[in-house]
């Protein structure tokens, strides 16, 4: 499933991103990366 584009929040997201905290950054590239089903962030 994927949602609606909505390009006002291009800019949000990839501040978020940028400015992941340790345990978001442990999540999506150490769990998440080596899990079966693949997600998008």
């Amino acid at each position: 499933m994927s949602l609606d584009y909505n390009e006002k929040n291009i800019t949000l997201a990839k501040n978020l991103r940028k400015n992941a905290t340790p345990q978001e950054k442990h999540l999506w590239y150490d769990f998440l990366s080596k899990y079966e089903i693949r997600f998008q962030r």
